[in-house]
């Protein structure tokens, strides 16, 4: 896919409604953020857009023009963040095509990512990363494996294909049933997600 094509879609379909974006210093606009990822052994593609107000028709209608120029987009969301902060997270998500989730696949386990969920963004270099990781980690069989800051699996799917069982503890909720699904997706039944601060395990 052509490089920030999504962001240049919106712009245009958000400026022909008026739409105006966040202003840091006055807090006012609308548009904050518009989070693209792109799932590169998939093809997947989910797009969030982080808005300042909503539920809004105009933003609906933003997002229905987005999606009807660019049908490849798998899985499109809208988040509303009222905070000062600025994060491309908020209060509540809307998903508006698709699941709201994504799938990427690294080596050979497939994972479920939502917006609100870390994954390696270079999948190919993810894939040396969790070898490496398994290299280091030396025999498995028979051990249980401990995986703070787990994230939505990478490494502790990994491990649990050698290891006789994983923890992975993760504090953002939405990353450790990211886990939990993903998990259940390759059949790997001897790893525990655990959601809460690795500081509070």
């Amino acid at each position: 896919a052509e490089t920030g094509v999504e962001l240049r879609v919106a712009s245009r379909h958000a400026g022909a409604r008026g739409l105006p974006p966040y202003d840091l210093k006055s807090h006012e606009g609308m548009l904050r953020f518009l989070v693209v990822r792109e799932a590169k052994q998939t093809g997947q593609t989910m797009v969030n857009l982080v808005v300042a107000d909503y539920p809004c028709g105009a933003v609906d209608e933003v997002m229905e023009e987005v999606l009807a120029e660019l049908p490849e987009i798998t899985t499109a969301l809208i988040t509303l963040h009222t905070g000062k902060a600025q994060v491309a997270t908020g209060e509540e998500t809307f998903t508006v095509k698709g699941e709201g989730r994504m799938v990427e696949r690294c080596g050979a386990l497939e994972y479920e990512i939502s917006s609100a969920s870390f994954f390696q963004t270079n999948t190919v270099q993810a894939e040396r990363l969790y070898g490496l990781v398994s290299e280091y980690a030396g025999p498995l069989e028979g051990a249980r494996v401990l995986d703070l800051y787990a994230g939505t699996g990478g490494i502790s799917l990994q491990l649990a294909r050698q290891a006789h069982s994983v923890l992975a503890v993760e504090q953002v909720s939405e990353a450790a049933a990211d886990g939990r699904r993903n998990a259940r997706r390759n059949d790997l039944t001897n790893c525990e997600f655990l959601a809460l601060a690795a500081e509070a395990y």
